[in-house]
């Protein structure tokens, strides 16, 4: 048979109603078989064979009758719409392949080839029952547990309490997203049969962080822009002519969002680009660098509400992932396959990423962050945008029970939980008895051949730390003080490992115990060869706390001093004879230490000078030099800065003076490095 087959001649002038109808005249004895033959244009001869019983039952189309009956195919076809629904969909050629099993297990006679149908049947079926091949998407068995009936339920609830007096304008939502440098969405033509290909530099494997938002009517945030780097160079940013007001960037060793990171965009870009009006509303993802004590207690004071969403859900109640990503992804590939087309092997540069980015984002339809708003139930206000289908079966059952009941003490929301196989196997035998009984004796059915198939296994529980299950109030007064406890904890935790544990400790029979610093100040006898750095302590200091930064500081120096008594016996000053110093004004030209935070809560240390002087400290930073111990040197290209003055923890001498000429660009300072408790670069 041909693949599309057209009818030269015209069908036939009757259907199957007019058959029908003529036979129950003729059977009534209404009409003869020649006046009802006539009436209806049915031919005669055909006619008696239907009144006889020799011909069996038109069929509604013109052609002969399919090989499964069309009660099986209808079931067949709501058996793959259900397993599709509950994420077991079936390719083309396991459909195929269930359809021959079904056959051979009935024992039913087709012109299949190998008992396996075609290409024709697949296409009919296809057509007929109104279906088309998809691609799956991958979704994570975590974020179908988050889509839990009450989770959800919880979220708009706090979600309405938030916003219920709040305009459009102050409702906002911010997420990050990475776009690729090798463009993967766009097709092209090409002739049939050969491959298609593009010139790049490089992998294209590389993907840069924007962070992007807007508010519910519509209007854009600045967006950020995060480069894999240990610092950012203004090479890297564009002109203001071409840039987005406002546009910040950072960068980041994996180029991945970073708790200080947000807290720098948080206070010196969404703060200034929202309206003066209060509150504002912030709605985010609990990402863990979008939790933390300060940021809490910065919106705080500011006026701002943030709304975390609940975990594994942004796919669903995400503005930004729900209609603003996709277009934009969309319009980043166009834009870079005419860029490489123009630059033919030349790597796209971070500036221009910039430029091409903040491009888009300035040109892009207010429409889809208001779909999205309106997609995610935020504004209008719909808590059904997610319907009953997404949720669990049996969590949904349990979820309307407790609804309907009038306490809510009876029927306790349960744990989320993945579909599961015993889920989908009821409903699809539940359609089992529900559908129109077939004309033929069928022995198996497609739905005990799909549960064949179809097994699942118990998975090894793990334990887990235990996070909040839905939506919360961030800046609530239970989360701070949730954040604050554990921070204590945190500090409790990190001096007790890292002091206590490395051997000071005081005698527990003493009535007059001493503190571990004055007890090992006593002892005047050293554990390490002269001039060994013995094993450096590390201390946690929170930049976030000024007192408590101070505090924890001021007692990392005392053992700096204490240790390096101990271990040293060279005429190299100590750090502790810079504490009268430290607190003494400063002027330009003086060389200081400054710390910052590291990575992993871990200090790390700058030796700078002080260029100018005025609210904040400009400063130009020196590196450490390779080869010579105690030796700094001023990079090729000047690394000057800003610094608050708490960043400044010792005011060094000036830097001993050396004959060479070699040496002339090193700048040695009379003291041992090497018993700092953090890493000085």
């Amino acid at each position: 048979m041909v693949r599309n087959y057209v009818r030269k001649t015209a069908g036939p002038a009757y259907s199957k109603e007019d058959v029908q109808k003529a036979k129950e005249m003729i059977e009534s004895g209404r009409s003869s078989l020649h006046a009802a033959t006539k009436l209806f244009h049915i031919p005669k001869s055909s006619m008696s064979q239907w009144i006889t019983g020799s011909r069996g039952v038109k069929s509604a189309t013109m052609g002969r009758s399919t090989i499964i009956p069309a009660a099986e195919e209808k079931r067949l076809a709501d058996c793959l719409k259900k397993m599709n629904k509950w994420g077991f969909g079936l390719s083309k050629k396991e459909m195929l392949s269930l359809v021959g099993k079904y056959v051979t297990r009935n024992n039913i006679s087709t012109p299949f080839k190998d008992e396996l149908p075609g290409d024709d049947f697949f296409n009919r079926f296809m057509k007929m029952h109104n279906l088309s091949l998809k691609k799956q998407q991958a979704v994570e068995v975590s974020r179908k547990k988050g889509i839990d009936p009450f989770i959800i339920a919880d979220y708009f609830q706090v979600l309405k309490d938030v916003t219920s007096d709040v305009p459009p304008a102050q409702i906002y939502n911010i997420d990050e997203t990475s776009f690729c440098l090798d463009p993967s969405r766009i097709k092209v033509v090409g002739e049939r049969g050969c491959s298609s290909h593009r010139i790049t530099n490089g992998p294209g494997k590389e993907n840069i962080t924007v962070l992007l938002g807007s508010n519910a009517a519509g209007d854009k945030l600045p967006p950020l822009i995060i480069f894999t780097g240990g610092n950012l160079w203004d090479a890297w940013i564009p002109a203001e002519e071409a840039a987005f007001p406002g546009t910040t960037y950072a960068a980041t060793k994996n180029g991945w969002m970073e708790a200080t990171v947000f807290e720098n965009y948080f206070v010196n870009s969404f703060l200034k680009s929202i309206p003066n009006e209060r509150p504002v509303v912030l709605i985010l993802d609990g990402h863990t660098s979008h939790i933390s004590l300060t940021l809490m207690l910065k919106a705080r004071e500011a006026g701002v509400i943030i709304l975390k969403l609940p975990p594994h859900s942004s796919h669903k109640l995400q503005p930004m992932d729900l209609a603003v990503f996709g277009p934009l992804k969309l319009k980043w590939d166009e834009e870079i396959i005419k860029w490489q087309r123009t630059h033919y092997g030349c790597k796209l540069s971070k500036l221009v990423f910039a430029i091409i980015i903040l491009k888009i984002w300035i040109n892009s339809n207010p429409q889809n962050r208001l779909s999205g708003f309106r997609k995610a139930g935020i504004y209008p206000y719909n808590p059904n945008v997610i319907e009953k289908e997404e949720y669990d079966i049996q969590q949904y059952k349990r979820f309307i029970e407790r609804n309907n009941q009038p306490t809510t003490d009876s029927v306790a929301p349960s744990l989320p939980s993945a579909p599961s196989v015993s889920a989908l196997s009821h409903e699809i035998l539940a359609s089992t008895s529900t559908s129109t009984p077939s004309t033929s004796s069928v022995t198996y059915s497609f739905e005990e051949l799909l549960l064949e198939e179809i097994k699942q296994r118990p998975l090894p529980k793990t334990t887990r730390k235990k996070v909040c299950s839905g939506a919360e109030v961030l800046t609530s007064d239970e989360v701070v003080q949730r954040l604050q406890i554990l921070r204590t904890n945190n500090q409790k935790t990190a001096k007790k490992r890292n002091i206590v544990g490395e051997g000071i400790d005081s005698e527990a029979d003493d009535p007059n115990p001493i503190s571990p610093i004055n007890q090992r100040s006593e002892k005047k006898t050293s554990k390490f060869p002269p001039n060994r750095p013995s094993k450096k302590r590390k201390f946690v200091c929170e930049s976030s706390d000024d007192d408590s930064s101070c505090s924890d500081l001021d007692e990392a120096k005392k053992i700096e001093s204490i240790l390096q008594k101990e271990a040293s016996d060279d005429d190299s000053e100590t750090f502790s004879d810079l504490e009268d110093e430290q607190i003494c004004p400063l002027e330009v030209n003086d060389f200081v230490i400054i710390v910052l935070d590291g990575k992993k809560d871990r200090k790390v240390g700058y030796v700078a000078q002080v260029q100018e002087m005025k609210e904040a400290i400009t400063v130009s930073y020196l590196r450490r030099s390779q080869k010579t111990i105690n030796a700094f040197i001023f990079p090729k290209v000047p690394d000057i800065s800003t610094v608050p003055r708490s960043d400044i923890v010792y005011n060094l001498k000036k830097p001993v003076q050396t004959g060479t000429k070699r040496q002339s660009s090193l700048i040695k300072f009379n003291y041992n490095f090497d018993y700092l408790s953090y890493k000085l670069l």
